[in-house]
This record gives structure tokens, sequence and C-alpha cells, in this order.
């Protein structure tokens, strides 16, 4: 907060009101479990995200690549993913871009149950 403080202070000119873009860069994304082995994918950010990419763990069944250009905020897509017995792991990567040239981010979480 003091580094918002700072900014708006250098940035602001007598009577006039400083903007300061701060984006909460915290990763946007959540899970949940659709109906049978299909999950969303849910941008709870509340602006749009960029070349977004799935990335289903090893010896799972799905039908990808699953791949977005662009997601809306608030925006979920839904894609199907089986586990067999023998898969390595219940974990998904989500890889995206905050603007359309922007640097990659990643964020990495377990499937939800189902039901």
């Amino acid at each position: 907060m003091r580094r918002q403080v700072e900014l708006m202070e250098t940035k602001a000119t007598p009577g006039a009101i400083a903007v300061v873009d701060v984006r909460n860069r915290v990763a946007p994304w959540s899970v949940s479990h659709f109906r049978g082995d299909t999950y969303s994918l849910i941008n709870g950010a509340t602006q749009p995200v960029y070349d977004v990419v799935l990335e289903a763990p090893e010896n799972s069944i799905h039908r990808g690549p699953y791949r977005w250009d662009r997601l809306d905020p608030r925006a979920s897509v839904t894609f199907f993913l089986a586990f067999g017995f023998g898969g390595s792991g219940r974990q998904v990567t989500i890889r995206w871009k905050w603007d359309p040239e922007g640097a990659e981010e990643s964020w990495t979480t377990a499937m939800p149950a189902k039901g």
C-alpha cells in the first residue's frame, strides 16, 4: 500500500486525480466437477486472460489439446479428463497470459473429487 501511495504522489498533478492500475496477479483459476468426467475451468478474474492452455497429467484420458485464445472475466469452459488406475497423478497445470503480448504465467492444482 505504501508503494501505491508513493506512485500516486509522484504521478499526481495539483487538482488532478491519480489513477493507478493495480492488478491482483494471483492466479484467477478454479476447477470444479461438472458432470461425469467433465470439469469446468473458471476464470475468476475481472479481466480477460489470453493464450490459455490446460496440461493434463500423463496417463490420463482426455480430448485435448485444450487451448483457448481468450477467456473473458468470470467465464468458464468445460473439458473432459478421466483417470485410470495406473495414473501418475491428478494434477493439471494451467498456463496463460494477462496480456496478449505479456509473459506466460502458470498454476498447478489437484483435480477436485467428483460429486
